[in-house]
């Protein structure tokens, strides 16, 4: 039915109208009810009109009319498997990713990771997988992983970011998360929490600086340090391995923030390793 059934007079309704309108530039709608698993559920759908539209015509009526059955379908298959669906969604979506990544629930457990994460917690060198949870390993910085994983799944709008030392002396890992938002988790199980993704330095190809010099026009130098910081370096060692001045090196930087639209280092590493690799 229309909206036209509504109480107008009642303050708490007429307050809602006004902020849909203010704020959707929303009005009329017409709301259809779809029973779904044999009457034990059911979905409504409303189609909203704009406040310049009017209320709901009979040509509009008679459209969602006949469109009706197949949206109870779609719901029907959307309500028996939201859950098989969004779970090959992700296995499709892990599996087809090159680099090492996993889901996260909200209690920091791993729900799903791509082959090469398995690979990669598997040999131990600075993270691993104890009961479940992502570790430190011997020689690596906890503390530093722990608090990493407290804010991801603390509901942080913003990605995080850390590095973790290997006892092997190779290169930190850049380990970095993306939370997942329960307004955004669409096609997520709705256990997961966050996206968590590792780069190796080590690993980086050829190809990486070239891709950064494409998309930001930096020079080679530009380049050249931006590497140096994703491997690990402070801007006084890269400007020694460089075998340039200090403050040179931090000219280079200050245009590596201003041609990324930046301001930190780790806001810098976060856009870069999503380019490397």
């Amino acid at each position: 039915t229309d909206t036209d059934h509504a109480d107008r007079t009642d303050t708490n309704t007429a307050e809602y109208f006004a902020w849909q309108a203010s704020n959707g530039k929303l009005n009329h709608y017409v709301t259809a009810v779809a029973r779904l698993n044999g009457g034990t559920h059911c979905a409504g759908l409303s189609i909203h009109r704009h406040v310049h539209d009017g209320a709901t015509s009979e040509q509009s009526r008679r459209i969602m009319h006949r469109i009706l059955p197949d949206i109870e379908r779609s719901f029907e298959l959307g309500f028996l498997h939201a859950e098989k669906l969004s779970a090959a969604y992700w296995d499709g979506i892990l599996i087809q990713r090159s680099e090492p990544a996993l889901l996260l629930d909200e209690y920091g457990r791993i729900l799903r990771f791509t082959p090469a994460m398995e690979r990669l917690l598997a040999a131990g060198d600075g993270i691993g997988c104890a009961q479940g949870h992502l570790t430190a390993a011997r020689g690596a910085s906890p503390f530093d992983l722990d608090r990493f994983v407290a804010a991801l799944v603390a509901g942080e709008p913003a990605p995080q970011t850390v590095r973790l030392q290997r006892p092997s002396g190779k290169s930190p890992y850049i380990v970095t998360g993306y939370p997942l938002p329960r307004s955004a988790r669409v096609l997520a199980p709705l256990e997961a929490a966050a996206l968590v993704t590792i780069v190796d330095p080590a690993f980086f190809a050829v190809s990486t600086t070239q891709q950064w010099r494409a998309a930001f026009r930096l020079t080679m130098r530009e380049a050249e340090l931006a590497r140096m910081l994703l491997e690990g370096h402070s801007l006084e060692s890269a400007s020694e391995s460089l075998d340039i001045a200090i403050g040179t090196a931090r000219v280079h930087l200050r245009n590596l923030f201003a041609k990324t639209d930046t301001n930190r280092q780790g806001d810098l590493i976060r856009l870069l390793t999503r380019l490397a690799g």
